[in-house]
């Protein structure tokens, strides 16, 4: 039996899915990500996965592998390439879950759906794109539902308790130790009695719209506590830089914390 093979569709329904999956994967993440890399990370993936499956006299074991678990790396690296081992690691394994869904649900169609004919690719596209959309809508619901968080700042026998907006786009890392670095305005810190040390200065290089680049001076606190809606959590040796400028014209938050001290 023969298995005729359109390498344009193939290719196009490829990329559509990988955008589909590295799109989910971003959003748990809660990382930003340029739109050129994400599409330049699909295009790569759908390139690879023609390559391979054309790879001569080559077994499927092999292919499977090397072949779609290398792409699969080469894909978040692509999307993330400044990012440490354990990020790349959580990037690589959400990648591959929501990849495992969208065949486990092509897979359960095709019992009731016999696809045939020109139009038998929308019978994989159209499904695929209600099941993104509903998985997009869960994503951002659940990101809605731990936006905010009451932060509580312990130095010395002194506590400040914060409103902190958890901010998707912060991603301000300290240098030396790769931790992350959340930023509250210093004026708070002066009204609260919290003396900055400066032995425990770090200089955190940032980037900024209107402005190429600049420093931040970050301290690292003994301890904080996270409240949200879902949990509460402790955080020992936390890094807050410290902003002269007024951070939130409203007042409404005091704060902008780090998402991945939520996902510690």
């Amino acid at each position: 039996m023969y298995y005729i093979l359109y390498i344009d569709r193939l290719f196009f329904l490829n990329f559509i899915m990988n955008l589909f999956a590295l799109s989910l994967m971003k959003l748990s993440l809660r990382r930003t990500v340029t739109r050129f890399r994400m599409i330049l990370s699909a295009l790569l993936g759908a390139v690879g996965y023609i390559a391979v499956i054309f790879l001569p006299a080559v077994s499927y074991q092999f292919k499977v592998i090397l072949g779609f678990t290398g792409i699969s790396i080469l894909m978040v690296f692509v999307m993330y390439p400044k990012s440490g081992l354990s990020f790349l690691t959580k990037a690589l394994t959400g990648l591959y879950c929501f990849a495992f869904l969208f065949g486990g649900v092509l897979l359960f169609l095709k019992k009731y759906i016999v696809p045939s004919g020109d139009g038998a690719w929308l019978y994989i596209l159209l499904p695929s794109a209600i099941l993104y959309l509903l998985l997009c809508f869960l994503l951002k619901r659940r990101q809605e539902a731990v936006k905010e968080c009451k932060v509580t700042l312990l130095c010395e026998e002194k506590e400040l308790v914060l409103k902190a907006l958890v901010d998707s786009g912060n991603m301000l890392i300290e240098p030396i130790s790769k931790k992350p670095v959340s930023v509250v305005e210093e004026r708070l810190l002066t009204e609260a009695g919290i003396t900055l040390h400066e032995e425990k200065c770090r200089a955190i290089p940032y980037h900024s719209v209107g402005k190429k680049n600049g420093i931040l001076m970050g301290y690292e606190f003994p301890k904080i506590l996270l409240r949200t809606q879902k949990e509460e959590k402790s955080i020992e040796k936390a890094i807050i830089a410290v902003s002269q400028d007024k951070l939130f014209k409203s007042g409404r938050y005091e704060m902008l914390l780090h998402p991945g001290l939520l996902e510690e």
